[in-house]
């Protein structure tokens, strides 16, 4: 968002709403320009005396907080009266504009050029003190910083607690729970030329490492100057990972066409059966299905992806000016609260504060024990949770599986519908009550910093997620495919049951007389089928979901939104001034204000949640279904374009971060890697046959009177036991040596990856040489801040000189006063 000061006469403006934001990106014209008046934030204000009401249960009578309504008047107008005090008393632009419903003033935000050159001088010094360099990242410090930097600096300065020099203004929470929000406003011009670039050039567009490297840098530029280092570190990642999708999905191709037997019936032609089919019958093509090869090759590149996105993140923190930053990271207020003597008494020391931001040291924490103790207290309730989750998951998998096909009674077609039923009504509600809980859980740990605390939050939800996501395939893999028939038999209840031992085999596809083909169709067309919904059908829902149903609701929204503003803010009894009234550029500004105050706002979280386990899908399972990775590399290539314009158009501007990695991620990453390599290599011992023999002396496991030598009469005369022993004992050996076999070839990934990727680059030679330059410099007494620099360059006394001219929308704050005794008058 550039500063989009007046530098003449007033021109009328389109109204945004009628423009259609969303609309306009698809567009080659540039949406109308709206005059910000260099707003950075807007933060809205409830001025309802009833916003925080209950009715008393004695009297009827709306009471405000547990509070009569002079107090709510009371907290009203304190609250703005300090608010507006401590805004300008941190030497930021401030005015006040009333909300079209009349309930809320907005509290718009500004900062001078000098202001912004202080507040940037004064993070390169604690950057300094904490050894973070910006490197290789030219510094911005020398004219005027990008818009992503004006508005994380000054948002910083409000919400950051004040023992860290921060306002200590925290939306929602005490004494400011009136405050809804800390808001920056979209660039519509920056935004519209990022989604077109996107959308119009080439097809390699957003795949950062294969088009035209001044094109991707550029990409790469605007991003990060738009929305910051968090949100170019998730478009980074999605590209990272699209791109090794390529090698994996021409390797799936290539085994999936093997597994329908094309090379077999090409090489029938040239006479060379016996290399297509590799043992297996012509219409199976079952030497390229359930093939270790392809296990191998899947499991080795989840580590590539891993461990090269471990070091690519760390040459884009370098790059990005974030390499070590979170020795910075902010203390949460919740979490100051519990510290002795931090209000009434004494703060805590400079050297303990630093300690906590570090995150590494115990002794400046007084809370590390106590939170450690809580974290540990956590695991067992979110274990239980876990096994809740499971046993529903379980119930609805047995009943669609087994019961609803045993059922021959009336409503029979009904009884299909629900496990349907059972999991779109009661699963949502049982995975909002869990992520209630682990909210509650991880506000008690009482975490000193946000990154650690939303850490904490990401493992907890995303555990229940993977639940939801895998459990189903697990199912189907270790229960449904090689028990099936026999628990179908058990159930039924039927003389079959007496015949399991000796049917079993053959009724679950595993038998020795089962024809290869039809073992293919057994094993596979449930897993396979799966696999195929999570992957393509779940992704279009999701694409759909993120992207179009917005355009829907936002439709519904502006139909419905004149009549609703109309009658509440006859309700309140405030009089905001008409829109006609004021300037028309003024007018414009307020409908945007509306309207991106409307949206919600952005988290990461779902976009990663959605691109690991998507990760998920194709390492662990792809050896069910080897198309699956191409099919996520078409997603990703459309997910960068559909994510680039929700965030355009769909939430509120992210607020800039400074982050230096994924944080939780990518250690899920390497845990689903590990996974990968036990699953697919039990899932290839258990339904990939012995190719060497031939078909009709197979059985499940030739040493299965072994296993069951060593077990009691009563125990080995068990259809189950004799069932599942002779296939579990090997199999859990398989992933045993599978499991070994990771951490041996993700330590070699590892040092490889150091040594040939990072030592040499030139990231980690430019870290170096700054770094050395920092101590070079400070030994003679030559730091800069680049205080100096902006203060007085060129750029800076032009900005300056076009906010003077601003000076008519920055007319105070008279139009919140007179909205809040107008609001205040009404019974």
């Amino acid at each position: 968002m550039s500063m989009n000061l007046p530098s003449g006469p007033p021109k009328a403006q389109s109204d945004p709403r009628k423009t259609r934001p969303t609309a306009d990106l698809f567009t080659s014209t540039p949406p109308p320009t709206v005059e910000t008046f260099g707003t950075l934030l807007v933060l809205p204000f409830n001025i309802s005396p009833t916003a925080f009401s209950k009715p008393d249960p004695a009297t009827g009578q709306q009471k405000a907080g547990g509070q009569g309504r002079a107090e709510a008047e009371g907290e009203i107008k304190e609250g703005f009266r300090r608010l507006i005090a401590e805004l300008q008393g941190a030497g930021l632009k401030v005015t006040t504009r009333v909300s079209g419903d009349g309930v809320k003033i907005w509290v718009f935000v500004g900062a001078e050029q000098r202001r912004l050159a202080e507040l940037a001088a004064r993070e390169r010094r604690e950057d300094f003190l904490h050894s973070i360099t910006t490197s290789t990242r030219p510094t911005p410090y020398s004219s005027t910083l990008p818009d992503a930097d004006k508005i994380r600096l000054v948002t910083e300065l409000i919400s950051t607690n004040t023992l860290q020099g921060g306002l200590g203004i925290t939306p929602g929470e005490g004494a400011w729970r009136r405050v809804e929000g800390i808001v920056g406003l979209h660039d519509e011009q920056a935004n519209h030329a990022w989604v077109q670039a996107w959308l119009t050039k080439r097809w390699t567009t957003g795949l950062f490492g294969m088009g035209n490297e001044r094109d991707e840098e550029d990409d790469r530029t605007r991003i990060l100057n738009i929305y910051g280092p968090s949100v170019a570190l998730y478009f980074a990642f999605v590209s990272f990972y699209a791109r090794a999708l390529g090698p994996l999905s021409v390797i799936g191709a290539v085994y999936w066409l093997g597994s329908k037997g094309v090379y077999g019936k090409i090489a029938t032609l040239i006479g060379l059966e016996t290399w297509a089919y590799t043992g297996g019958l012509p219409e199976a093509g079952y030497g390229w299905s359930w093939s270790w090869t392809y296990a191998a090759v899947v499991g080795i590149w989840g580590i590539a992806v891993t461990e090269g996105w471990r070091i690519k993140e760390r040459k884009l923190s370098v790059q990005f000016g974030t390499f070590r930053v979170t020795k910075v990271s902010r203390l949460r207020a919740q979490y100051l609260r519990s510290l002795p003597g931090t209000y009434g008494g004494a703060a805590p020391s400079i050297t303990a504060i630093d300690a906590l931001n570090a995150s590494h040291s115990v002794s400046g924490d007084p809370t590390f024990i106590a939170r450690e103790a809580k974290i540990l207290a956590s695991v067992p309730v979110i274990i239980g949770l876990g096994l809740v989750l499971g046993a529903l998951l379980t119930s609805i998998f047995i009943f669609e599986a087994f019961l609803s096909k045993l059922y021959d009674g009336p409503g029979k077609s009904a009884l299909g519908l629900i496990p349907t039923l059972m999991f779109v009504g009661v699963v949502p509600n049982v995975l909002a009550l869990y992520h209630s809980i682990s909210a509650r859980l991880t506000n008690w740990e009482n975490h000193p910093t946000k990154s650690s605390h939303t850490a904490s939050l990401t493992v907890k939800t995303f555990a229940m997620n993977a639940i939801v996501a895998y459990l189903g395939l697990f199912l189907s893999a270790f229960i449904y495919v090689p028990f099936g028939e026999l628990i179908m038999a058990y159930l039924s209840k039927t003389p079959q049951a007496g015949k399991v031992p000796h049917l079993q085999a053959e009724q679950t596809g595993l038998g020795p007389q089962t024809s290869v083909g039809a073992r293919a169709v057994v094993k596979t067309d449930r897993l396979a089928g799966q696999l195929f919904a999570y992957t393509v059908t779940n992704q279009a829902i999701n694409a759909f979901t993120e992207l179009g149903l917005p355009y829907i609701k936002e439709y519904i929204a502006n139909y419905r939104g004149i009549k609703a503003n109309r009658d509440a803010g006859k309700k309140t009894g405030a009089e905001p001034m008409s829109l006609a009234q004021r300037d028309p550029r003024e007018r414009s500004l307020l409908k945007k204000v509306d309207r991106e105050l409307g949206l919600i706002e952005y988290s990461n979280f779902t976009d990663y949640a959605e691109m690991v386990t998507q990760f998920g899908y194709i390492t662990v399972w792809s050896v069910v279904w080897p198309l699956a990775p191409l099919f996520a590399l078409i997603n990703n290539w459309l997910e960068l374009r559909t994510d680039a314009a929700k965030i355009a158009t769909h939430v509120r501007r992210p607020i800039a971060e400074r982050v230096e990695s994924i944080g939780p991620w990518l250690n899920t990453m390497s845990f689903i890697t590990w996974l990968s390599f036990v699953t697919s290599s039990t899932l290839c011992y258990l339904f990939r046959p012995n190719l060497e023999l031939p078909i009709s002396d197979q059985s499940i496991n030739p040493n299965s009177n072994l296993t069951t030598n060593y077990l009691p009469r009563w125990m080995a005369e068990s259809a189950m036991v004799r069932t599942a022993l002779p296939m579990l004992i090997p199999a859990l050996f398989v992933a045993l040596v599978a499991s070994h076999g990771y951490f041996v070839v993700r330590l070699a990934a590892r040092q490889i990856a150091e040594k040939l990727i990072w030592e040499p680059s030139a990231e980690a030679k430019a870290l170096e040489m700054s770094e050395e330059a920092v101590k070079r410099n400070f030994l003679q007494g030559k730091f800069d801040d680049g205080l100096s620099a902006i203060g007085g360059s060129v750029q800076s006394q032009l900005e300056d000189t076009r906010f003077a001219q601003a000076l008519p929308f920055w007319r105070g704050v008279e139009e919140g006063t007179q909205a809040i005794a107008s609001a205040l008058k009404h019974e």
